[in-house]
């Protein structure tokens, strides 16, 4: 598996997965893969952008969809959306996810000397 930064591309394929993660009895979702693009679409044009997609060779297997927000004291990241396709969960493949998410921010509280 790797994990690299989201493109536009990537949208299409993370809007499967999200449909086939929510579409269920648990979730009770009720998505569409061109609703599920527009809302992705939403989050990867945001000022402050940070996504990745897992990747299995060429096919997407994952994505995480997340955001810095300025804060008083500091930088914060939020994770607005995370999904691994049904199959590969449980394989530790979100822990990767939000570890990605988790390194460039590391990064800058250390230089910003937030610890």
């Amino acid at each position: 598996m790797n994990i690299r930064k989201m493109e536009f591309r990537d949208i299409v394929s993370c809007a499967e997965i999200l449909c086939s993660v929510y579409n269920n009895e648990l979730w009770q979702c009720i998505w569409t893969e061109q609703t599920a693009a527009e809302y992705l679409t939403d989050f990867f044009e945001m000022k402050k952008f940070l996504g990745y997609v897992l990747e299995d060779g060429n096919e997407i297997m994952g994505g995480i969809f997340a955001h810095e927000k300025v804060w008083w004291n500091n930088s914060e990241i939020f994770v607005e959306e995370m999904f691994i396709k049904p199959e590969q969960q449980r394989k530790g493949y979100g822990s990767m996810l939000i570890g990605q998410i988790e390194r460039p921010f590391q990064v800058l509280c250390k230089s910003k000397k937030l610890t």
